[in-house]
């Protein structure tokens, strides 16, 4: 009787040290944006909206278009490529849609309210994707903002942190050479791919470097990473690989 208490005494501790390391492995920084937000898994038919968007002093030219048109097809194959190698059912196109604004882009999305009214003639970024989707055939729509002018690209995403954020679009800033990175890294960021590096943290960028070399959240690369796929919705489980990241980052943000 003795020992049978104890043996369940013992399993009780082990389900207790697991539960504890499930929470903290919940709580690690790189988890926080897994199926979370308006944008949760990006799998199926996906058809990215790109919009054009010209501004007073920075219109689009028609070579910055006929580069923009080649930049898409060429993110379109790898994301295709991506998914593939990661046998998920994901499958990508594109269309393009062209807005002229007012004014020039600023910070504090008096743009995007303008094109949402102006344009789409709608409240939300959640209308706009509403809309895209109800074609049957497509699941999921991606909303990329292109600017023929200079300044960091970035993604409106969800978080953990603050679940209400339903207002999830890339900004992408196109004034010089673009990349095959260019529209897959932001897109990706839209579903909940984290970036592989950080500024004020180069133990980041060492870690990534180690395992996720190619990964295109490292703007090197054009490869999705076994971390990355997991937050997006491609794989349910976290590779040997992803987990070693994860166990040597923590704490690092």
């Amino acid at each position: 009787m003795i020992r049978m208490k104890a043996k369940k005494l013992a399993a009780t501790l082990l389900f207790l040290c697991l539960l504890a390391g499930c929470t903290a492995g919940a709580e690690h920084f790189a988890l926080r944006s897994r199926d979370v937000g308006a944008c949760r898994k990006l799998l199926g038919n996906i058809r990215a909206i790109v919009v054009i968007v010209n501004t007073p002093q920075h219109p689009w030219t028609q070579a910055k278009r006929d580069e923009l048109n080649r930049v898409s097809w060429s993110s379109v194959e790898y994301m295709n490529k991506n998914a593939q190698t990661y046998h998920a059912n994901a499958h990508f196109d594109f269309c393009y849609l062209e807005y002229t604004l007012s004014g020039e882009y600023d910070e504090n999305l008096n743009w995007y309210w303008e094109i949402l009214h102006d344009y789409f003639h709608l409240n939300s970024m959640q209308e706009i994707q509403d809309y895209y989707t109800s074609p049957a055939d497509v699941d999921e729509a991606p909303v990329l903002f292109m600017f023929n002018s200079w300044a960091l690209s970035h993604t409106y995403t969800a978080y953990t942190d603050y679940p209400g954020w339903n207002e999830e679009f890339c900004v992408i800033f196109c004034d010089t050479k673009m990349n095959d990175n260019y529209l897959t890294h932001e897109l990706y960021h839209q579903y909940g791919a984290i970036d592989l590096y950080d500024y004020h943290n180069e133990g980041i960028y060492a870690l990534s470097r180690k395992y996720f070399p190619n990964s295109v959240m490292r703007c090197e690369g054009v490869e999705m990473d076994d971390l990355n796929a997991y937050l997006i919705g491609w794989t349910d489980t976290l590779s040997d690989k992803a987990q070693r990241f994860l166990k040597e980052s923590e704490g690092m943000r």
